[in-house]
């Protein structure tokens, strides 16, 4: 059956095949003839937009995509929108993949299994649909080291899931280890520790639904395997975003916050972040706005930068005599140094981002020739010597030397 489409950004036939899955193809001026299943039909101009594409052979393995037009690999993100764990739609968080594609990511919102006793196939299929798109890095033009996963509510327990298990965890039947690793994950209002004493849920809850049994009855064994917190400890993911709102009538803020708790004492406050959305409820506007997606990938794009580096964190506190008596103010820097000699030296406060090179001659090591984007050098001026306790000194324009490790630079990446 053929059925023709009007929509937002064009004209389209969809293709109903006798497996009911559907080719999409566009029939607007932004026709490039790609047609077929999971293809895309540039009915958005300017972008490639997937629908249906199958991560795998079951009925709920499909995701929707977009990414800007052009060249070079980018950024991945994978979003999973919640539903009690009861419904999914792969076409919601379009919000998130307009802005996100725009900012020249690869976007894919995920299809998963739902309903009573789906408990452990949703993990299973959020982590084989992460395994795709790693295994396809090259079609999609992703940049298969950076991969991040958002999501949301029950969407944001199988991200974490997904993110923070090992490569053995959660294979299907018949099915290899999985070799994808999660650079980053974001987590909105998530309902991370339904299972334990301090937030169980009721035995008639969706989350019992969602296992196929009263959660009362519950193994410590069973808990545990199904607990993110437990797998904080070997993860490989680099960095969590946490956010919730603070008027939250489904899911308590306070859950998140505990979360958020036990990630810095698993990984370290350095390698974990909370946002709290004042006067937000659950799936609230307020997460898809861009004021607040800018927050998410304002954190991402500074965790972009380290990629394939290694990343150290300073901050510099001065007191000062203002009108109003003694203040201290505080600036945060991050540097990341490459193994080709190359560097890039962030102002945290500002998100002045330099670039530059580096040699090392014992332990110090002597940065240069920093400039930002439009070739601006970074000012100097700073005193030439290190003030007490610290070990950096701004010796000229355009660098400093440092002390890493050992010194105020402290290692926040491996």
């Amino acid at each position: 059956d053929q059925i023709y489409c009007e929509g937002d950004y064009g004209y389209a036939t969809a293709l109903l095949g006798d497996d009911n899955a559907f080719s999409f193809k566009a029939i607007s001026s932004t026709d490039d003839g790609n047609t077929g299943e999971g293809d895309s039909g540039n009915a958005k101009e300017g972008y490639d937009v997937w629908t249906d594409v199958k991560y795998g052979v079951g009925t709920n393995q499909t995701m929707t995509g977009e990414m800007k037009q052009g060249p070079g690999n980018r950024p991945c993100l994978i979003t999973i929108p919640g539903g009690a764990f009861k419904f999914c739609d792969a076409n919601a968080h379009s919000s998130i993949r307009d802005y996100f594609s725009a900012k020249n990511y690869t976007v894919f919102t995920l299809n998963y299994t739902v309903g009573e006793n789906s408990y452990p196939k949703s993990i299973i299929d959020v982590k084989t649909a992460i395994q795709y798109v790693y295994d396809n890095a090259a079609t999609y033009h992703i940049d298969k080291n950076n991969i991040n996963v958002l999501g949301c509510s029950a969407g944001g327990y199988l991200a974490s899931m997904a993110s923070l298990t090992g490569a053995s965890d959660f294979v299907k039947e018949g099915g290899t280890d999985y070799t994808y690793k999660v650079n980053n994950y974001i987590d909105f209002f998530e309902a991370t520790l339904w299972m334990t004493a301090d937030f169980q849920a009721s035995d008639t809850s969706p989350e019992s639904s969602y296992v196929g049994k009263a959660i009362s009855t519950l193994t410590e064994t069973e808990r545990a395997a199904m607990n993110p917190p437990s797998y904080l400890a070997a993860t490989s993911c680099k960095k969590i975003y946490i956010s919730h709102g603070t008027a939250d009538t489904t899911i308590s803020e306070n859950m998140s916050k505990a979360f958020f708790d036990l990630c810095k004492t698993s990984i370290g406050e350095n390698y974990v972040h909370y946002e709290a959305l004042e006067g937000a409820n659950h799936e609230d506007a307020a997460f898809y706005t861009d004021d607040n997606l800018l927050k998410v990938y304002d954190y991402l794009d500074v965790l972009k930068e380290e990629v394939g580096g290694t990343s150290y964190a300073y901050s510099e506190s001065k007191t000062m005599t203002t009108p109003s008596g003694t203040e201290t103010f505080t600036t945060s820097y991050r540097l990341v140094l490459f193994e080709n000699g190359t560097c890039t030296f962030r102002n945290i406060e500002d998100s002045s981002v330099y670039a530059g090179t580096y040699t090392k001659t014992g332990e110090t090591y002597s940065i240069s020739g920093l400039v930002d984007e439009n070739g601006t050098q970074i000012v100097g001026g700073k005193d030439t010597t290190p003030s007490q306790g610290t070990s950096v000194s701004f010796i000229k324009d355009g660098g400093f030397e440092a002390t890493l490790i050992a010194g105020a630079f402290t290692p926040i990446s491996e």
